[in-house]
């Protein structure tokens, strides 16, 4: 803080001062305002009875220019009340003049000298510094104008005097200014609390003027009984507050009974949540710390306990992790043990040997398929990319490989148009089908002579597959549940599942990704 202008030095700070000034000389301004005009007016009579009309010009003035600030600080501009009282401070000065009267003069200036000092204590110390300057200089030059026999010791008293206040005023500023660091350094501390306390906590303060609590700090308060998003959060405070309670009375009425009885300057305290028998809201019992601290403010913290919470997050998140280690060490089991099945017949029957190669490519593909997505839930539509392809071809390749890797495969596939060119993720398309059609063979193919058919057509920008087969809800509920399908789903398709229609199981695929893929991105980037 400078020592000569009183201004700190952090254009913040010096800015949220002088926003808490303007304030303060706002509430202030209407009785500053009110008790000139009572001087004024009674100044007013005193001139109208001597009958002197330079007084009677000179307050009427000061009363209409006094009315006029009244109103538009009120009305219209209530940050300049501080130059307004400023103002006034200098006009009071012209109503000593013209006053024939020493008895009066000398009750006017004991009056007078009351307002100014109470005016100058009020405003800035800067601008009082200059009001003091140009009061003393102003009121030398009255004095000299209007009385001849002014004395060598009232002029050094006239200069000595105001020194000595504005010596007074600067201590005075210097002390408010460090209560109000003080009191800023004491909110910064609010904000750091969810930086230092992970639980859902909730500060607030009592005040013993108002008689109510203030609301000051929070974090994760929609976590509290009675709390949810919708709300504010000094409104959800005031929910908790008065609807929990403990002890059968309300936390509100509970923490009043123990600023009654408080005897410590610090109490750090456990209590129990439990939820209310005559309400409908229902949750967990509950641990909360209740921290209270009796300084110049009554401050208190509440923090929500989740250590239990947590404990069985993590139990809980360590239990999934061993059962989906579990899937995957099956199926890269099931995988060898498929591979080395097919590879000892292979040697053994050399007359199958070419169509158990296929079996093994096809068995390799469907488990390639499923390790792709490892990793692909959350960046498959960031790495992947796209490709042109036909999905017609794509389709009767895959179909011709099952029929060359498995004897009586009965499949019959039909389409309305030569080409579907269609812009897909690479390679997804090919584990899409793979999986498709491995499902659809594995659990509708139960007798021979049943054949699956496939339907493939077009509409506008949509791709249909359509799929008409025995067991068609077994398949279907299979195919919902397999990953592969589900991650080509949400990239390929306007709909997160397969549903059943009246013609069989019906599959909705869009032509062309890339353009979701670039609003994809462009919903990154905002």
């Amino acid at each position: 803080m400078n020592k000569f202008t009183q201004t700190f030095r952090q254009q913040h700070l010096e800015s949220l001062y002088q926003k808490e000034k303007e304030q303060y000389c706002y509430d202030t301004f209407r009785k500053i305002a009110f008790l000139s005009f009572i001087i004024t007016l009674i100044r007013l009579i005193s001139f109208a009875r001597q009958e002197n009309v330079v007084g009677i010009l000179i307050t009427s003035s000061i009363l209409s220019i006094l009315i006029l600030m009244y109103v538009l600080i009120l009305k219209f501009c209530s940050s300049g009340a501080i130059f307004c009282m400023a103002f006034i401070n200098n006009m009071l000065i012209l109503l000593q003049i013209n006053d024939q009267q020493g008895t009066n003069q000398f009750i006017l200036g004991t009056n007078l000298a009351i307002a100014h000092t109470t005016i100058l204590l009020i405003i800035d110390y800067k601008l009082a510094v200059i009001n003091i300057f140009f009061q003393t200089t102003f009121k030398l030059l009255i004095a000299g104008l209007f009385d001849t026999q002014t004395d060598t010791c009232s002029v050094v008293l006239s200069i000595l005097c105001p020194l000595c206040f504005i010596s007074i005023i600067s201590t005075i500023d210097k002390q408010r200014r460090l209560l109000f660091l003080s009191n800023n350094q004491g909110n910064d501390w609010h904000q750091l609390l969810p930086s230092v306390i992970s639980d859902p906590f909730v500060l607030f303060s009592f005040d013993h003027n108002r008689m109510s609590f203030k609301y000051k700090n929070s974090s994760k308060i929609d976590r509290f009984p009675y709390c949810n998003q919708e709300l504010s959060q000094e409104d959800n405070f005031k929910q908790f507050f008065r609807l929990q309670h403990i002890s059968e009375v309300s936390i509100e009425q509970f923490i009043l009974n123990r600023i009654e009885k408080q005897s410590k300057f610090f109490d750090l305290n456990q209590f129990t949540l439990r939820p209310n028998q005559y309400d409908s809201v229902d949750f967990e019992e509950t641990n909360i710390l209740l921290a209270e601290l009796y300084h110049l403010d009554d401050t208190f913290l509440i923090v929500l306990e989740q250590s239990k919470q947590k404990a069985l997050y993590i139990e809980s998140t360590k239990d999934n992790l061993i059962n989906l280690i579990g899937q995957h060490q099956q199926l890269v089991h099931n995988f060898l043990k498929k591979q080395a099945s097919l590879i000892n017949m292979s040697l053994q029957n050399e007359s199958s040997r070419v169509q158990l190669l296929y079996q093994l490519k096809l068995h390799h593909l469907y488990f390639s398929g499923k390790y792709k997505i490892s990793n692909s839930f959350s960046q498959a539509n960031k790495y992947f990319e796209t490709v042109n392809i036909d999905f017609k071809n794509v389709f009767l390749a895959i179909i011709s490989l099952f029929e060359k890797a498995y004897s009586g495969i009965n499949i019959q596939f039909d389409c309305t148009d030569s080409r579907f060119d269609v812009v897909h993720y690479k390679d997804m398309s090919q584990d899409f089908i793979i999986q498709l059609l491995q499902m659809s063979l594995r659990k509708t193919t139960r007798d021979q002579s049943s054949k699956t058919r496939i339907l493939l057509h077009t509409k506008s920008e949509i791709l249909f597959v359509q799929i008409i087969c025995l067991n068609s809800y077994i398949l279907l509920e299979n195919l919902n549940k397999n990953l592969v399908i589900r991650l080509y789903l949400k990239l390929h398709s306007p709909e997160s599942e397969i549903r059943l229609s009246d013609n069989g199981i019906k599959i909705q695929l869009y032509k062309d990704v890339s353009q979701l893929k670039s609003l994809n991105k462009f919903q990154e980037y905002n």
